[in-house]
């Protein structure tokens, strides 16, 4: 799980964000302005006075094709000091034990959801604890799954690096909810919730987006990291061709910088990419434009079955679900 580093004191209260808005304004699809490219957030403050510390906890998710809704229940949220006390003894402080149920992939393109919302004790704490205790996946053709999740119930815990909440100050973390990594269909075809959840600054993070011709085809961008070919993330085309590929990291722990391979596929046609791609933070890195050939080899067509799998063949593929291969075409980023 990628952690990253700062905190920025402020006032009034806590906020945890769980991961980004999402992308609208001068990137593709938007409407000018100023754009949120990399979803608010991160770990961070603002304002004066004083007062009594609080948390106000939100969330936010992404994109994932192939999947029309993930609803997740959270019944817990809790911190951890670094340094126990007499009045909690495990070190763990309850911030909320007010059960709610929150569909990941409504909160994009801005959508947020309060986890909570009130004073808290100041102090020095290293984790944060999301207990869930159900999830139901919707995949394509409208077909809800109940989820396993382990011994019927989950603990998420997220390290923190320096969190100091104090009266009258304001400490911002960010949190990415990502469903492809939290996804997992098991072999006797039920699905399994495995909840990737990663810290964030927003400070080293940055978007790619781009166009993808012809339009209606059902295509789909990915980002793979360059070194091992890990998924990092999938955008599905818009009806006017644009992608957009939030919340990119832009260098590792030690400050180098982070490629990528950046592919986009489409069924019955030639899958393109480029490679070494470089995301530079607090940018929207666009231009990553792609024409997509007709594959006359791929005689496949669409699955209309409704299987549960639908759309989903190509998590952790290293050329996605769709096309014959990298074009010969591929771009150098």
């Amino acid at each position: 799980m990628g952690i990253a580093n700062g905190i920025r004191l402020g006032l009034c209260s806590v906020l945890l964000l769980l991961a980004g808005c999402g992308l609208d304004g001068t990137g593709p699809g938007g409407s000018g302005g100023s754009s949120d490219l990399l979803g608010g957030g991160g770990i961070g403050g603002s304002g004066d006075g004083g007062g009594t510390a609080a948390i106000q906890m939100t969330l936010v998710g992404r994109q994932a094709p192939g999947i029309d809704a993930l609803d997740v229940t959270v019944e817990g949220i809790d911190l951890h000091r670094n340094a126990q006390s007499s009045s909690d003894p495990d070190g763990w402080v309850l911030l909320t034990d007010e059960v709610r149920t929150y569909d990941i992939l409504q909160l994009i393109d801005g959508q947020m959801a309060i986890l909570a919302d009130m004073p808290f004790e100041p102090g020095a704490y290293d984790k944060i604890r999301i207990r869930f205790n159900a999830a139901t996946i919707t995949v394509w053709y409208g077909v809800v799954y109940d989820m396993q999740l382990v011994g019927g119930g989950q603990s998420i815990v997220i390290p923190l690096s320096d969190l100091i909440v104090e009266d009258g100050q304001v400490t911002e973390v960010g949190l990415d909810f990502d469903p492809v990594q939290s996804v997992k269909l098991l072999g006797n075809g039920s699905f399994q919730l495995n909840p990737e959840l990663n810290l964030v600054d927003y400070d080293l993070y940055g978007a790619l987006w781009g166009r993808v011709r012809p339009l209606g085809i059902g295509a789909r961008v990915a980002a793979y990291r360059a070194v091992n070919g890990k998924l990092v993330a999938v955008a599905e085309v818009r009806d006017d061709g644009t992608y957009l590929i939030p919340r990119l990291r832009s260098v590792d722990e030690a400050g180098n910088p982070i490629l990528y391979n950046i592919e986009a596929t489409a069924d019955g046609y030639r899958s393109q990419a480029y490679t070494d791609v470089q995301v530079f933070p607090g940018e929207e890195n666009g231009g990553y434009d792609f024409s997509l050939n007709w594959d006359p080899s791929d005689d496949s067509e669409e699955d209309t079955s409704g299987s549960s799998e639908s759309g989903l063949g190509q998590w952790g593929h290293p050329h996605g679900g769709g096309g014959s291969g990298v074009d010969h075409g591929s771009h150098q980023g």
